[in-house]
C-alpha cells in the first residue's frame, strides 16, 4: 500500500502571501499599478491565495476524514480480534466441561467409595477439586448480544487490569434492529474515552466507570459515567471540546452514528461526574 505523503497546507498558504506582502513593500512609494503587465502580476498572485487557501480547507478536510475512517477500523479490528478470541475462550471451556461431565462418574465414584472409608478429608478434597475446575470455565457475560458483549468485555478488562473499578447493568438483547457492528464501535468509543479519563485520575476512588443500558419497546438507551476532576467544555452541538491533537475523533464517530440512525446524544459534566447517554429508536 502506498504511504500517505506528509501534509504541510497549514504552512504553505504563508508562501503567496509573502510574495504578495513583498511586493506591496517594494512598491509601497510608487505607483500602485504603473502597467498592464505589473496588473496581471499582482491579479495572479491574488488569484494563488485564494487557490491555496481553498487547497489547504479541502486538503484538511480529507485528512480529518481519514483520520475518522482509520479511527474507526482500529477500533473494529479490536473488536473482531476481542470477538475470535472470547469465542475461542467459549470453545475451550466447552471442551472444559465435556471432560469435567466425563470424568464426574469417576470422581462420584471415588467420593461413594471414599464415603464407605469415612475419609472426609480426601472428600472435600475431591469436592474442591471439582469446584476448582468449574470456576475456570466460568465466562463472565455482560449482555445477550454477542458482539456487544464480546466489545464490552474487552475494554472492562483493560480497565480492570489498570485499577479501574466497573460497574455494570446492561440490558441488551441477543437481536437489534440496527447493525450490531455499528453499535459495538460506539460503545467502544464511549469505553475508551472514559477509560482514558478514569486512568488519569489522581486519586483510585476516582478511578472508576459505570455503564448501564435499558432495552424496552425498541428504544435502547445506553450511558457511561466516570469521574474526571478536570475542566469539561462543550461545543454548540453539546460535545466535549478538547485541545489534544488526535482526542476527539471517537466523539464525532459518536455523533455520526446517532445521525446515521436518527437517535439523539447527550453529554453532561456534573459534580465530577461525566456523562454520556445515547438513546437509539427503533432499535
Amino acid at each position: 500500500m502506498k504511504e500517505d505523503v506528509p501534509h504541510h497546507w497549514n504552512i504553505l498558504w504563508i508562501t503567496p502571501f509573502c510574495i504578495l506582502f513583498s511586493d506591496v513593500v517594494l512598491t509601497i512609494n510608487n505607483q500602485w499599478i504603473s502597467g498592464i503587465n505589473q496588473l496581471i502580476s499582482r491579479i495572479l498572485i491574488i488569484i494563488a491565495c485564494f487557490a491555496i487557501f481553498k487547497c489547504t480547507s479541502i486538503d484538511l478536510k480529507e485528512k480529518k476524514s481519514k483520520d475518522d475512517i482509520l479511527n474507526n477500523n482500529q477500533l473494529l479490528k479490536l473488536q473482531v480480534s476481542d470477538l475470535n478470541n472470547r469465542f475461542q475462550d467459549i470453545e475451550k471451556n466447552k471442551e472444559s466441561l465435556n471432560i469435567l461431565r466425563h470424568d464426574m462418574r469417576h470422581h462420584l465414584y471415588l467420593i461413594k467409595t471414599m464415603l464407605d472409608k469415612c475419609n472426609y478429608n480426601e472428600i472435600n478434597s475431591i469436592i474442591d477439586n471439582i469446584s476448582k475446575n468449574l470456576s475456570e470455565t466460568n465466562i463472565i457475560s455482560f449482555c445477550k448480544n454477542p458482539i456487544i458483549d464480546a466489545s464490552l468485555s474487552a475494554y472492562i478488562e483493560k480497565a480492570i487490569e489498570k485499577g479501574i473499578t466497573v460497574n455494570t447493568k446492561i440490558d441488551i438483547p441477543f437481536d437489534l434492529n440496527i447493525d450490531t457492528t455499528d453499535l459495538a464501535v460506539v460503545i467502544l468509543n464511549l469505553m475508551e474515552n472514559a477509560l482514558n479519563a478514569s486512568s488519569k485520575q489522581k486519586s483510585n476512588k476516582d478511578k472508576i466507570i459505570q455503564i448501564s443500558s435499558k432495552y424496552s419497546n425498541g428504544t435502547l438507551a445506553f450511558r457511561v459515567k466516570n469521574r474526571f476532576d478536570g475542566k469539561v467544555d462543550f461545543d454548540e452541538e453539546g460535545l466535549p471540546v478538547t485541545s489534544s491533537f488526535g482526542h476527539g475523533i471517537g466523539m464525532r464517530s459518536v455523533k455520526a452514528f446517532t445521525e446515521k440512525y436518527n437517535s439523539s446524544l447527550s453529554c453532561s459534566f456534573e459534580n465530577g461526574w461525566f456523562s454520556t447517554i445515547l438513546f437509539i429508536n427503533n432499535c
